[in-house]
């Protein structure tokens, strides 16, 4: 005990770590755990996210703000395309991330992600030309539901306003006798189809929208949140296609900015 209370003092004018190593081992352990503290204290901080959106089929150019040198960062373009990663992100020099959209137009929210030595999660929304799509929906068609063309399917929590052209002239006829049915989108109102209409229980000679197995009510201005992914289909809720004439006007407006 005698020789362990002389190792620790300095009566042999010795260094406390020289004569006791215990002493230097947990001294080098506490400044090596400082060390690696101070280090990661060293990365970035996620501030904002900004971006050029031009018009359609342009590049987009993103950028993020902030503080210091990011290890690595993430960018979410909402579209539901994967997420670019950028290693040692500076903010002192920052670099523009670029993307192509080339689904849907309309709201998107583009999220700024910390994926190594940095912290913060910025998000914005954007709005991506065209903000809404036209389609001319005209009859006769071969089958009673169409997906819109060229466009990628929806996904969860896509929120979708369908509105029609109000020229009273922009119509569909039926086919009846004496013009006696030639509706807009919403079709027959009141009523309620029946077997063979394709969709019992919904309005006659209305437009129907489908989602995967999802089924909604359409008409001249309807707004609905998908529950499910797929492709946006247009139907006709008409048990005979083939005497159809005229067309409906399409105006779709398709906010992803809660789409997941």
């Amino acid at each position: 005990m005698k020789r362990i209370s002389a190792c620790c003092s300095d009566l042999h004018r010795t260094s406390m770590f020289e004569a006791c190593p215990w002493k230097k081992l947990a001294a080098y352990v506490s400044i090596t755990l400082m060390a690696t503290i101070l280090q990661g204290c060293k990365g970035g901080t996620i501030r904002d996210v900004t971006g050029q959106i031009g018009n359609p089929g342009t590049v987009a150019h993103f950028e993020l703000l902030g503080d210091g040198v990011c290890g690595k960062v993430s960018i979410d373009f909402g579209d539901g395309t994967p997420p670019a990663e950028v290693a040692n992100y500076d903010f002192s020099n920052i670099t523009p991330v670029d993307h192509l959209y080339a689904g849907w137009g309309g709201k998107k929210t583009v999220k700024a992600g910390s994926l190594e030595n940095c912290v913060g999660a910025p998000q914005r929304i954007f709005t991506v030309a065209p903000p809404v799509e036209k389609v001319g929906y005209m009859q006769p068609r071969p089958s009673a539901c169409d997906a819109i063309p060229n466009k990628p399917p929806l996904r969860v929590g896509t929120i979708v306003h369908m509105k029609t052209n109000p020229d009273p002239n922009i119509r569909i006829n039926f086919g009846c006798s004496f013009n006696g049915c030639i509706y807009d989108a919403d079709g027959k109102n009141p009523s309620t189809a029946a077997a063979p209409f394709p969709f019992a229980g919904l309005r006659e000679y209305s437009m129907v929208m489908r989602v995967g197995t999802q089924v909604v009510q359409g008409g001249t201005d309807v707004t609905f949140t998908t529950n499910q992914a797929g492709p946006l289909e247009i139907c006709v809720n008409d048990s005979n296609m083939s005497d159809n004439t005229g067309a409906w006007g399409l105006i779709i407006d398709v906010d992803e900015s809660g789409a997941r």
